[in-house]
This record gives structure tokens, C-alpha cells and sequence, in this order.
């Protein structure tokens, strides 16, 4: 590669817009990549097939960080993300490789690419406060403090509603001026397509063994395990409760999946940097086009 550092290489889009097939395809064509998992989910071991983490075959293919971190009981927050990743990618450039930033998570890849400045964090009592609300009070509370960030995040996140509630109302730095050397790729599908790919995905995963898995991180973390609480996890414990079926939950998977990928793609329209693709040879050549390979 021609400049005198690597570049970092980002891949985002909404959840099943193809951003893992696609970083495999470039990393086999760089060959000194490096894979940063940016989402918020395949941090947490045991919680594989309803992530759609990449297996330990895929893992093979380039070097994969930030998967399997945590267990599904601890706490990780974006600010976290943000300060051990701006270190790897620069230990990662080091080595002479490229890091390839991966995922749907839209405040921990623009934290990277727009270096936000976070709002000091909250005190202990302000937040054992808040969680000992029901989700309606955290939800009436925030559409008060802050009716934008209300419209845009899961408000069936109990976690995500407390953490906009302590971060209402305080000062945030502006960032929207990108870092250096960055190139970053978006995939943003055709809806229709986007939702043929959801169903499959589901079905998918629910012969893998999504059920099983559930059960097992259930009886391990609890039904009430923050991590669980998300989109195909959730659904999954209510089958398992008996409220509702498979078919039900399967069908309720499909339905929060799109309404998930809606909002990552109203996140990511905030942002002028992006260069959307449609496949990988339109990725390549946007590559080529900056890094002068």
C-alpha cells in the first residue's frame, strides 16, 4: 500500500446488510487486516447464533477483536469502546496491518471516526435510582428531557433509556469533522431486500439453536441479563416463558430486526463521510481510490 501509514477501514450498515461477508472479501484481498467488531452485542461471550457472530472457522480468516470480552452480566459503555479501540487501531498500524472497523453499532463507530467527547459520567446514586423505575417512568422521563434522542433510540431498552436520561441536558462537544486517514463504507440495501434477508437470518438462526442458547445463557445470567433484553434474545425468553410460540417469537423477531435496522439507517444518515456501496467491487474501488494501493 502506498501511504506511509494504513489507513482505517471502516464497514457499516444495518443488521443483516451483508458488512461481515463484505469485510471477509476485502480482508482476503489486503492480507495484513485486522478485524475491529463494532457492535454492541458480540462483545458478550455465549451469545453467538442470535448475534450472528462470525464463527471460529470465519475468525480464521483475519485477526478479530472485541468478541467475547465480557459475560452477558457486565457493564460496557461506548466511552469504554471508544478509549480501547483508538489504542488498538494505533498498535494495529504498528504492526504495518490494516484495521477494519465492522458493525451496525452507530455511536461506537462514530465515537471512533468523529472522536466524540463524552459527558462525564454518572454518579452511583442518580443511577441506581433510575433503575429502580419501570421502563414506562424511564420512558415518560426522557421523552421530557429529551424528545429527539427519545425518537431515535430502542425505548424498549431499559439500559440505553437510563443512559439517555443521565446524559440529557449536558454539554456535548461537537464533532462532526472526521479523523485522518479513514475510509468509510456503508451498506445500505433496498428495504424489501433487506427484510428477505432478516426472515432468512431468523430462520436461520432458529435451526442453529438460537433456543437452546437462549436457555443456557438464561439459566446462567438470568432472563433479566441487559444483553438479553435485545432484539432476538427477548422474544426467545418469552417462548421459553410460555407467553408466547415459536412461530410467534420468530415472527416478533423479524418485526424488531426491522424496526432495528430503520434506526441504524436514520443514525447513519447524520453523517456526509459515507461512502455507500452496493457490493464488493464498488467497495474495492473506493479502497483502491484512497489508499492508493
Amino acid at each position: 500500500m502506498g501511504s506511509k501509514e494504513q489507513p482505517t477501514i471502516v464497514i457499516l450498515g444495518p443488521t443483516a446488510s451483508g458488512k461481515t461477508g463484505l469485510s471477509f472479501q476485502i480482508a482476503k484481498e489486503l492480507g495484513n487486516t485486522e478485524i475491529i467488531c463494532a457492535d454492541s452485542r458480540t462483545i458478550y461471550r455465549g451469545m453467538n447464533i442470535g448475534t450472528a457472530k462470525p464463527t471460529f472457522e470465519e475468525q480464521k480468516i483475519a485477526p478479530h477483536h472485541f468478541l467475547d470480552i465480557l459475560g452477558p452480566n457486565q457493564r460496557y459503555s461506548a466511552a469504554e469502546f471508544q478509549k480501547s479501540v483508538q489504542k488498538l487501531i494505533r498498535d494495529i498500524k504498528k504492526r504495518g496491518n490494516v484495521p477494519m472497523l465492522v458493525g451496525g453499532s452507530g455511536l461506537y463507530i462514530f465515537s471512533i471516526i468523529y472522536d466524540y467527547s463524552f459527558p462525564a459520567g454518572p454518579t452511583n446514586s442518580r443511577r441506581k435510582e433510575l433503575e429502580e423505575k419501570n421502563i414506562d417512568e424511564l420512558r415518560s422521563m426522557l421523552q421530557y428531557l429529551d424528545a429527539d434522542t427519545y425518537s431515535k433510540i430502542d425505548t424498549s431498552n431499559p439500559r440505553r433509556l437510563v443512559r439517555a436520561i443521565e446524559t440529557a441536558g449536558l454539554h456535548k462537544v461537537p464533532n462532526s469533522q472526521l479523523v485522518d486517514n479513514v475510509c468509510v463504507l456503508g451498506l445500505k440495501p433496498e428495504l424489501s431486500v433487506l427484510e428477505d434477508r432478516i426472515r432468512l437470518r431468523t430462520s436461520l438462526m432458529i435451526r442453529d439453536g438460537l433456543v437452546d442458547e437462549v436457555r443456557t445463557l438464561v439459566n446462567q445470567y438470568g432472563p433479566d441479563a441487559e444483553p438479553l433484553q435485545t432484539v432476538g434474545y427477548r422474544e426467545i425468553i418469552d417462548f421459553l416463558d410460555k407467553k408466547i410460540s415459536l412461530e410467534e417469537a420468530e415472527e416478533l423477531i423479524n418485526v424488531h430486526s426491522r424496526q432495528l435496522a430503520r434506526r441504524q439507517i436514520t443514525w447513519f444518515k447524520r453523517s456526509k463521510d459515507i461512502k455507500w456501496v452496493n457490493n464488493y467491487p464498488d467497495a474495492l474501488k473506493e479502497i483502491k481510490k484512497f489508499t492508493q494501493i
